[in-house]
């Protein structure tokens, strides 16, 4: 496998970081930028100028699988990433599926010779960090008591009392709302009546019944488990707590894992893997409270840092690359690969030309979320907020970017954010200009 170890993310969210990949267009220039509307906004749908990466390897006859989510704000089908697959399967790897190594069996079996390309998205290392055993317990401490949600059951009852809260303020807005889900009459009413009754018993019955049910009353009342997962924890947190956090985060590292060894073994067994390139990454990494914050808002390495390992068939040994890379070379790369050329339009580099040195290194990798940016070197980085405030950082001293330097003089600081500075506003101006 190629392993490249300074890999990093072009947004710190899923929706502009995806389409980022699917591009290799930085988030300013491709636009796909807010997951839902604000006000009287129209929400941005990618342009047709632009190609994803499934419609040019659809145009060279491949078969192209999307296997995730298909009602996701964040991977909105029909805002671009829907463009050029020709089959859709749900998530393989949720919670509702992760054990069923028979559907990726399925799946495979369906490529029987023609070139193929896979999507395959998963939320599984994504909070609320809560899995099947013998995950969800394998680094957590068995002997902790602290306010983190550690189980299922819990975080599902923590829901209820949710939607129970919401219908003692109004109840006939949540008739009405529950009206309009597309499930039967029977289940409408056995949902009513567990708000009304504050029957907890009755609602698990009801999510039972069909899992598809809980995602819908969810959405429907916008409620977000990461929400409510971190809930718990807005107060602040204790050390017992923190650690816990970590080692839930761990434990879907850990599942993480396992799937794709399964998923290697299915290639195995279907004679796939000796002519499929596989490539492992990631939108986005997570805060666990190493900035007392959590989740994923910010542009520390923390949540850009992000893992981009390559398996090649040709490839017969580990390979480690330590030089700059980031999100919107996985496109041009994949198609130097399967020697398909890359439009003029794409942003990121080939980086198998970089590491055979028929182009420069990357000196910079950047990014844009919901107007913050960043722009970073192997020794430092620029960070500017929307609200006007700047972070500086000696990623050499300061790895975990702790110190924030802005204002801090001296010849070598300053000479090194006088450029990086530069370099980040010839880099908006050229983004601005299309």
């Amino acid at each position: 496998a190629i392993v490249f170890d300074r890999m990093f993310a072009n947004a710190y969210f899923t929706l502009p970081s995806h389409m980022s990949i699917f591009t290799s267009l930085y988030p300013p220039t491709h636009g796909v930028n807010y997951p839902v509307a604000r006000g009287n906004d129209v929400l941005s749908v990618l342009s047709g100028s632009h190609p994803t990466l499934p419609e040019i390897l659809k145009n060279y006859e491949y078969r192209t699988v999307w296997i995730g989510s298909l009602i996701d704000p964040n991977l909105n089908l029909n805002r671009g990433f829907g463009r050029g697959f020709d089959v859709f399967y749900l998530p393989l790897f949720s919670p509702g599926s992760w054990a069923k190594k028979e559907n990726l069996s399925l799946i495979a079996s369906q490529e029987t010779g023609q070139k193929f390309f896979w999507f395959v998205h998963s939320y599984i290392n994504h909070a609320p960090y809560i899995y099947t055993e013998p995950f969800n317990s394998h680094f957590s401490s068995m002997d902790y008591q602290g306010s983190l949600i550690r189980n299922r059951s819990l975080m599902t009852e923590k829901i209820f009392y949710e939607l129970r809260n919401y219908y003692t303020e109004n109840k006939s807005g949540t008739e009405e709302r529950i009206d309009k889900l597309s499930i039967p009459r029977q289940s409408k009413d056995a949902l009513i009546a567990s708000l009304e009754k504050s029957d907890v018993a009755g609602y698990l019955n009801f999510i039972s019944s069909n899992t598809s049910y809980y995602w819908g009353v969810n959405t429907a009342f916008s409620i977000n488990e990461n929400d409510v997962y971190y809930s718990t924890m807005r107060g602040g947190m204790s050390e017992e707590d923190i650690s816990e956090l970590r080692n839930s985060y761990d434990n879907g590292v850990y599942l993480v894992d396992s799937l794709v060894e399964e998923f290697l073994q299915v290639l195995d067994e279907k004679n796939l893997s000796q002519k499929t390139i596989i490539i492992i990454t990631a939108d986005h990494g997570e805060e666990l409270y190493e900035h007392q914050n959590f989740d994923h808002s910010v542009f520390y390495d923390t949540v850009v840092h992000v893992p981009l390992i390559i398996i090649h068939p040709g490839v017969h040994e580990q390979i480690r690359i330590n030089s700059l890379a980031e999100s919107v070379d996985i496109m041009p790369t994949i198609l130097s690969f399967l020697q398909i050329p890359s439009p003029a339009s794409l942003q990121g580099k080939d980086l198998t030309a970089i590491y055979k040195g028929e182009i420069p290194k990357h000196s910079y990798v950047k990014g844009y979320a919901l107007g913050n940016s960043y722009i970073r070197s192997p020794e430092w980085k620029y960070i500017k907020r929307r609200d006007g405030q700047e972070e500086f950082y000696d990623l050499e001293s300061d790895p975990d970017e702790m110190h924030n330097l802005i204002n801090e003089s001296g010849w070598k600081v300053e000479k090194a954010k006088a450029g990086l500075k530069e370099e980040f506003t010839r880099w908006i101006v050229q983004q601005e200009s299309g």
